[in-house]
Order: C-alpha cells, then sequence, then structure tokens
C-alpha cells in the first residue's frame, strides 16, 4: 500500500520529503492508515499535520529508555544520520553524558580533543 507500512500489528505512514522518510502517524488498522493517508495528500502532505510518538517514559530530549532493558541511550540525528551516542546503566549518567554533548554542541569531531 502506497505510503503506509506494516510494523507488528500496526500501520504506519511514511513519505519521502526533502531526502528523507519523514513519519506521519502510527494507527491502529488499515482503514484508519488509509484514512489519514488521504487526509495527507488532499492537504499536500503539510508536515503540521505528522503526528508526533508520545515520549513513554517522559525522558530529557534525545535520552531514550532501551527497549526491554534497565539501560538509557543517548541519540541525535547528526548530519542527516541517526548516532547512538552510548548506553547508560542510569539515567543521571545519560544527562550527564548529554550535557556534555550539549556543552561541545554537538560537534563529535571535537570528541579527539577529550
Amino acid at each position: 500500500m502506497k505510503y503506509i507500512s506494516k510494523l507488528n500489528k500496526k500501520y504506519c505512514i511514511y513519505k519521502w520529503c526533502n531526502g528523507k522518510n519523514v513519519y506521519f502517524g502510527t494507527f491502529n488498522t488499515l482503514k484508519e492508515a488509509q484514512k489519514y493517508r488521504d487526509f495527507l495528500i488532499n492537504h499536500d502532505w503539510d508536515l503540521k499535520y505528522r503526528k508526533r510518538s508520545p515520549r513513554k517514559y517522559n525522558l530529557p530530549k534525545y535520552i531514550y529508555k532501551k527497549p526491554g532493558e534497565d539501560m538509557f541511550i543517548i541519540r541525535k540525528t547528526v548530519d542527516y544520520q541517526q548516532v547512538h551516542l552510548g548506553y547508560y546503566k542510569t539515567l543521571q549518567e545519560a544527562i550527564k553524558e548529554k550535557e556534555f554533548y550539549e556543552s561541545i554542541n554537538w560537534d563529535l569531531d571535537l570528541l579527539d580533543l577529550y
């Protein structure tokens, strides 16, 4: 089905926009996904209609919980590529490391200096 992918038992809408695959939402049924896809087509795929995934654990930006484990991941898009910047046993460790990356403005080339 054009723009709709099945992921496990859900249906996700993606469309190639500006050189990247853009997520527009996840739906429980194919019928719901088709209806929303048609809505998006009628509105010229306006990005303001993208559905955002709710942050499951209310974590700080760029920090995610590793599924099925008590680990935290720092993840950020850098130069159009998603980069994993480490796994941490505690949220506090992840926050401290994220603050370090923010202090160098996420410039990964500077890591060799530290």
